[in-house]
């Protein structure tokens, strides 16, 4: 019964998120009412306030199913030079959002989603510099991962559309920065 139970509320979670998605790309998020996502997702209000408090809290469930959705996807395991690394994240990324393009819609409309995607660019740069590079800088690992991150993230959705430019413009910055890890 537990199990079928977890399912329940699995799959009813889910149709929330993929109401919610289907309708901020009708609408601002600030227009939304909790009975227009029980409508789309074909679930009472009753189950919506068993799973979230409100349409807030829904949003913050989807922000971090995308979030640990995009960091699992970004552990990259090889050993690779820094410079290739961030290359490697940045196409990681831009093919999450082609994959993903609803996520994309939502973040030109909600700095929420796009923090979760400096986030995870953030802690994946961190915990790749911590395993498997040496910082030979007066920088700290934060604040080189920071530096990427934002570029990255930046880059990637201003550009995603563009993935050949976004590498190779981001490729020839590389080329012209000071590294500050060795592998």
């Amino acid at each position: 019964m537990s199990q079928k139970e977890d399912l329940r509320i699995r799959k009813s979670r889910a149709n929330f998120h993929r109401a919610l998605l289907q309708l901020l790309e009708e609408k601002n998020f600030e227009d939304i009412k909790v009975i227009d996502i029980c409508k789309v997702s074909n679930l009472n209000r009753s189950t919506f306030y068993d799973h979230f408090n409100d349409k807030y809290e829904l949003l913050y469930s989807l922000v971090d199913y995308f979030k640990i959705e995009l960091i699992k996807e970004l552990e990259i395991s090889k050993t690779i030079s820094f410079n290739n690394y961030i290359l490697e994240i940045t196409n990681t990324v831009t093919n999450y959002l082609d994959k993903n393009n609803k996520v994309l819609t939502i973040i030109n409309n909600n700095l929420l989603i796009y923090n979760m995607l400096f986030e995870s660019i953030d802690e994946a740069i961190k915990n790749k510099i911590e395993t498997d590079y040496d910082n030979k800088s007066t920088l700290t690992n934060d604040t080189i991962s920071l530096f990427y991150a934002s570029i990255i993230s930046k880059l990637c959705v201003e550009k995603y559309k563009e993935k050949e430019k976004v590498t190779n413009e981001l490729k020839e910055l590389l080329e012209n920065t000071k590294n500050p890890l060795h592998s």
